[in-house]
């Protein structure tokens, strides 16, 4: 509550941000000590952050011109980053997931924007609105902790899809399909033009010059992250 105002104490403020949360104008997430399951029985509900229902009303409630968002301006960099963040939680819970949790350095130095319990895993997921996406110190740090056994992590950006390592990166709008089939063949697909990119001289080495040989299919392994192709030779076409 002190960056409402310097010295504000929890009783003061408390109650109306409690009134604001029933009545679904914001939501409210709040901090994790431990990207483990459940993420509740870890919460610090003292350490909090607080997210309007609509991107709409957060722009006109902050006086931001509409035209911000197309015309690019070098006075709207932080905003723009909560902006970002707004948009991907809203799109979480809109997909049916349950309220994220955030996780934070020792001493608040950096953070993951969310953890979201996704089943039996917990999805690290961090929003970067500037060109700097692929720096992410918090999140660097509890992929990096063996303990916590988080397998991958997504980091939502203004660039193109890519995936580095075990942390895939991918276009802010692309949340949408968090969710969906969609989201997981768009990863598959991109995974697939890398391997036939990096291969592509083993590949021309199997491919007749017959133009009725043609590749018609991939298998795709069932990892998110870690998919390969498998190519084999059948007659007359390569599966």
């Amino acid at each position: 509550f002190r960056v409402i105002r310097e010295g504000a104490r929890a009783r003061e403020y408390d109650a109306a941000l409690q009134w604001l949360v029933l009545a679904g104008m914001v939501y409210k997430t709040v901090v994790t000590e431990k990207p483990e399951l459940p993420l509740s029985f870890y919460e610090d509900t003292t350490c909090f952050k607080v997210y309007m229902l609509d991107i709409g009303l957060l722009r006109k409630l902050s006086r931001l011109p509409a035209e911000v968002f197309i015309s690019p301006v070098k006075m709207f960099t932080e905003f723009k980053g909560a902006i970002a963040e707004n948009i991907v939680l809203t799109s979480l819970l809109a997909q049916g997931y349950d309220l994220p949790h955030y996780w934070t350095l020792q001493g608040n130095k950096a953070e993951v924007d969310f953890l979201v319990n996704d089943g039996l895993r917990i999805l690290p997921i961090e929003v970067k609105s500037g060109k700097d996406y692929e720096t992410h110190r918090a999140l660097s740090n509890i992929m990096d902790c063996a303990e916590y056994h988080l397998p991958e992590a997504i980091v939502f950006n203004n660039d193109n899809l890519k995936q580095i390592g075990n942390i895939l990166y991918a276009p802010i709008y692309m949340i949408m399909f968090l969710e969906e089939k969609s989201f997981d063949f768009a990863v598959r697909t991109v995974n697939l033009y890398k391997y036939l990119t990096n291969e592509h001289k083993a590949l021309t080495r199997i491919m007749p010059a017959n133009p009725r040989h043609i590749l018609i299919g991939v298998t795709y392994s069932d990892s998110f992250i870690n998919t390969k192709p498998t190519i084999k030779e059948n007659r007359d076409t390569i599966i």
